[in-house]
């Protein structure tokens, strides 16, 4: 976690400048998931937060009660100037870890995790059974994840990846296991920035919940024919990724629910209950 903590420190600054659209449409189906469903009257714990989303989003539920927390004090520090500078006062920030989070056990309704946040865990099954500890029975848990089967991973290793990185990628990608380690680029201001992430599939993430006494309510994929190109190429001209994004979501809303074509999703949100 210290490394995940140093590389967001590094660029907590920049995480909320402009996205291109790309980014800014997965954000909006995000949002979407998140504003379906009732916080109200519900002390929420959201995970990996950042710099404040969607702990500010959920806030907006009436008589909610929400807990940001994230490994990167920079993160946490811009997430509380957010806070103070719109007034919100049913948010709290605080520092920690997915892997250890300081609750008391069943203490929340609902738990929330978006942005490839649990990517950057080593031990996905341990942070599952810490999320089991703190939710009360029956409450939601809704969380998304990156999945290594979508084209997007196949863009970034020819795009960013040196020859000798591709082969290692390649390589880890086709070797067997459940648990993909791959590194991430990050583009800032002084160039790329790398972060390791450990990828799983949708099967793998399905059996960790069912032992940690969670029933999934719904799952989808985010993105699933939209990196059929290459997204470098379509993100040079604005006015084609909104064409390319408008052709294109009238296809994802059929086929990002459908379990043939949602693993192919860039990442794969789900909705769970914890039943045990």
């Amino acid at each position: 976690m210290k490394s995940v903590a140093k590389f967001y420190d590094e660029v907590s600054n920049l995480y909320d400048g402009p996205d291109d659209l790309f980014d800014q449409h997965m954000y909006k189906e995000y949002e979407k998931e998140i504003n379906s469903l009732n916080f109200s009257n519900k002390i929420v714990l959201d995970i990996g937060t950042g710099t404040g989303w969607p702990a500010l989003e959920i806030s907006r539920q009436k008589n909610s009660r929400i807990i940001g927390l994230d490994v990167s004090p920079g993160m946490v520090k811009i997430a509380k100037d957010k806070k103070k500078r719109n007034n919100i006062r049913n948010v709290d920030f605080v520092l920690a870890s997915a892997e250890n989070l300081p609750f008391r056990c069943k203490i929340f309704d609902a738990a929330t995790c978006l942005g490839g946040v649990l990517n950057h865990v080593l031990h996905f099954n341990r942070a599952i059974s810490q999320i089991n500890q703190i939710l009360r029975k029956r409450c939601i848990f809704v969380f998304e994840f990156d999945n290594w089967k979508s084209f997007e991973t196949l863009w970034r290793i020819l795009g960013f990846y040196g020859i000798k990185e591709q082969k290692a990628a390649i390589i880890e990608i086709m070797r067997k296991g459940r648990i993909k380690k791959l590194d991430f680029p990050y583009m800032d201001t002084e160039g790329l920035k790398w972060i390791t992430n450990y990828y799983f599939d949708k099967n793998f993430v399905e059996e960790i919940l069912s032992k940690n006494g969670f029933k999934i309510l719904k799952v989808r994929g985010i993105h699933v024919l939209i990196p059929l190109l290459p997204p470098p190429i379509i993100r040079k001209i604005e006015k084609l990724s909104a064409l390319y994004l408008k052709i294109l979501n009238i296809f994802e809303k059929k086929f990002s629910r459908h379990p043939s074509f949602l693993n192919l999703g860039i990442s794969i949100i789900i909705v769970a209950r914890l039943i045990k």
